[in-house]
């Protein structure tokens, strides 16, 4: 499963950076006897690369393997979204996460090194992915659930995770 490829991928990381390079994901797979030219070597990167970094990382190699989220993990995903979006506005904004969530307790606000709307504004980072603009759409908070979503196996542990 999971596992089994995320070994794989760390077999072919030869300079142990956690991601593929196009080179060793193209001497990865011919250790494993796929010889891909040129052009099918680039298709497959392309693929993968959902970012355009130049690299593939294990989430980016897992979406691309399980592909997008089943409606059951979707239907949860946009309950939590909708939890969120105090105001219905199909945004969620740093505002409505500092009413949903108290970072008065957060490290680095209670040693004053962060105000409690600075750390909110960390937190969103996760989801904010697309525009950074300090608002989160539905299609970033998806996004990011997508990715996490590759590496849960189980629906009813993924709906655990979301419900907590």
């Amino acid at each position: 499963g999971i596992r089994s490829i995320t070994k794989l991928l760390a077999i072919m990381d030869n300079n142990g950076d956690k991601r593929l390079s196009k080179e060793e994901l193209k001497y990865g797979l011919r250790d494993y006897g796929i010889d891909l030219s040129p052009s099918e070597l680039e298709q497959v990167f392309l693929y993968f690369d959902r970012d355009r970094n130049g690299f593939i990382d294990v989430t980016e190699f897992l979406v691309g393997i399980r592909g997008a989220m089943n409606s059951r993990r979707k239907r949860f995903v946009r309950m939590a979204f909708d939890i969120l979006d105090k105001d219905k506005s199909g945004t969620i904004t740093v505002e409505e996460i500092m009413n949903v969530y108290d970072f008065s307790w957060h490290p680095e606000v209670r040693s004053g090194k962060k105000t409690v709307k600075e750390a909110a504004r960390d937190f969103m980072q996760q989801w904010d992915r697309k525009e950074k603009d300090g608002i989160v759409t539905v299609e970033e908070f998806e996004d990011y659930y997508n990715d996490i979503s590759a590496s849960i196996d189980d629906d009813t542990y993924f709906e655990l995770m979301i419900r907590n």
